[in-house]
């Protein structure tokens, strides 16, 4: 939203409505925030600067202001509660959601040591600071890390199992992604794990195998679209032409109307097989550009362009 505000104000100059709605987003994003609030008094600060009379600025300025200073006492206090009380864990990992909410490279620190202590009290704990370090700030290696180690302390989780199988599917690892994705299913079929867990199948050329898991899929989920779209594409694989055209409409209806990057794998993989590579290489760069860190693009991206003159 910052970038996309940040481009706008590029465009138009110092347009007082962009300005004041980009304060605004700041301001309801990070009300708990003190960095977020600070940002959003500076953003109402030029609203006035440029409207002096503007009322909209002129009350929220204040509101910033003051969720700010609250943000930052908030902080305090919790720092001192953990300090007094070192083998409370949930205080801690309060305490990390705050610093990580003011983007403090401390918060990760603390949250990584209180981990790998071994005073986790659940999975989700883990999962939250894998998201963070894969979203937040893009580092997937780390996320692994994270997650790896909390399968070691939570081995019968099928969460932990499926988020880990899910990353490592997205950087291209298929065969560990695989072993994590067979933990996660747990004898019956949940439509999203097992969807991931046959399209690793798929990518490392076990179409049968693939072809079992989705059509298990349609039995316990008749109308899922993607499961039925997924199982077309494998059964072309295999050398069951007639469903090629039929996958081919399904998978570019998903990419016009989702966006959805795992279609744009699967179509680049069905033109790739078709010999069209040229069509496949624009398909794996789309989701690349949809994706940048997505390295199972990539793996694709490469294979397509052996014997590919590239203009």
């Amino acid at each position: 939203a910052s970038r996309h505000y940040e481009e706008a104000l590029k465009e138009l100059g110092p347009d007082v409505r962009t300005l004041y709605d980009y304060a605004e987003a700041v301001r309801s994003a990070g009300m708990s925030s003190a960095r977020l609030s600070e940002k959003a008094a500076q953003l109402f600060q030029r609203v006035l600067e440029l409207d002096p009379s503007h009322h909209g600025a002129k009350d929220f300025i204040k509101y910033a202001k003051r969720a700010a200073a609250e943000a930052k006492t908030k902080l305090e206090h919790q720092k001192r509660v953990v300090v007094n009380n070192p083998d409370d864990v949930k205080a801690a990992l309060f305490l990390y959601y705050l610093l990580r909410r003011e983007g403090l490279e401390e918060g990760f620190t603390l949250a990584e040591q209180l981990l790998r202590s071994g005073k986790a009290e659940s999975y989700s704990d883990w999962v939250q600071l894998a998201n963070d370090h894969y979203k937040l700030r893009g580092n997937a290696t780390k996320a692994v890390e994270v997650l790896s180690e909390g399968v070691k302390q939570f081995p019968g989780d099928t969460v932990l199992h499926y988020d880990l199988g899910n990353l490592l599917f997205a950087l291209g690892r298929w065969e560990e992604a695989t072993q994590q994705l067979e933990h996660s299913i747990v004898g019956h079929f949940e439509s999203t794990k097992n969807n991931y867990f046959a399209a690793v199948n798929a990518m490392q050329g076990k179409f049968s195998e693939a072809a079992r898991l989705f059509r298990l899929g349609l039995k316990e989920n008749p109308y899922d679209k993607e499961i039925r779209r997924n199982l077309a594409v494998v059964q072309f694989w295999q050398g069951a032409s007639e469903s090629t055209e039929q996958a081919k409409k399904e998978l570019l209806d998903n990419v016009v109307r989702e966006k959805d990057v795992i279609s744009m794998l699967y179509l680049g993989a069905t033109y790739q097989k078709q010999g069209m590579r040229r069509l496949a290489f624009d398909y794996y760069m789309r989701a690349l550009e949809m994706n940048p860190k997505l390295e199972a693009a990539r793996t694709l991206l490469k294979s397509a362009t052996n014997g590919l003159t590239l203009e």
